[in-house]
């Protein structure tokens, strides 16, 4: 009888232990979980304004490029006065 409480006893600490870790696992998991989400979020705001930039200095360089021929252009037309 005492050897089948001594293995109850053995048992019931190990049932525990496992338990104990099981929760721990789970508390770890979801925290893991919540950062993945903030990370995500933060990469999808990163995207969109890495997408606003790109469009931004696309736009400038059409501007640029606008500008840039109205200049070709005044000066070839300047070049055929002469």
């Amino acid at each position: 009888m005492d050897d089948c409480r001594k293995e109850r006893v053995v048992y019931d600490k190990i049932y525990r232990d496992l338990e104990y870790e099981y929760k721990q696992s789970k508390i770890d998991f979801m925290k893991c979980l919540r950062e993945q989400k903030g990370v995500l979020q933060q990469r999808d705001l990163t995207l969109e304004q890495l997408q606003q930039l790109k469009d931004e200095a696309s736009k400038l360089e059409r501007m640029f490029e606008d500008e840039w021929q109205q200049i070709l252009t005044h000066l070839s037309q300047g070049v055929n006065l002469e």
